[in-house]
């Protein structure tokens, strides 16, 4: 079993850009998945009915700093209320969240992992909390700077329970290039929406 799971973490560990991650831990939850080894921890995969606040949906929470002149305003489009997620702990420590396709819209910005319909894979950085799921996407500008665009699902507590509630957040950075070739902030916006969640039995 750990000579297989080092395979699994070296497929983790293979180089890639910014924001290209997704495929990465798609290829390898499916290869664990071929080992047999998706779901060897105790009690899971665990399968959550997720119901995205009703009001936010409406109204998303945004706020907006530096540059960012206006706080953009509206709803949130291109999202289903009621959802269902996954979470699969293959080994002790290691978590991964499978979610809807995600090509969202919120007031800060615009967000799609991929150009399929298929669900999308997230697993959480070595310095975020285990159940907080990131992804990034960079596009940069030769000699001025860069925009940043960051997805996170954030899930409160340390462990899943029977029901669970967070947030899904959409931040856009504005960052600039300064004479000594430094990149710094110049603006943001940042757009939540929080979310509640009850462990269903398949």
């Amino acid at each position: 079993m750990a000579s297989r799971w080092a395979a699994v973490r070296e497929t983790l560990r293979a180089p890639r850009g910014r924001g290209k991650n997704v495929n990465r831990l798609k290829r390898a939850v499916v290869f664990a998945a071929t080992l047999g080894l998706v779901g060897c921890g105790d009690d899971y995969p665990r399968v959550y009915d997720v119901e995205l606040d009703a009001a936010e949906l409406l109204d998303v929470p945004t706020r907006c700093k530096g540059d960012q002149e206006t706080t953009p305003q509206g709803p949130a489009r291109n999202v289903a209320a009621q959802q269902r997620w996954t979470f699969r702990n293959p080994e002790v420590g290691v978590y991964f969240l499978e979610v809807p396709d995600v090509d969202i819209e919120f007031p800060a910005a615009p967000y799609r992992i991929d150009a399929n319909d298929a669900p999308d894979v997230l697993s959480p950085p070595a310095e975020a909390g285990p159940f907080e799921f990131l992804h990034s996407r960079l596009k940069e500008v030769p000699g001025e700077g860069a925009d940043e665009w960051r997805l996170r699902f954030a899930i409160d507590g340390e462990a899943l329970g029977d029901s669970i509630q967070g947030s899904i957040g959409v931040w856009h950075l504005w960052l600039v290039t300064s004479h000594t070739g430094v990149e710094a902030r110049s603006g943001d916006c940042l757009s939540t929406l929080s979310f509640t969640g009850r462990r269903v039995e398949e």
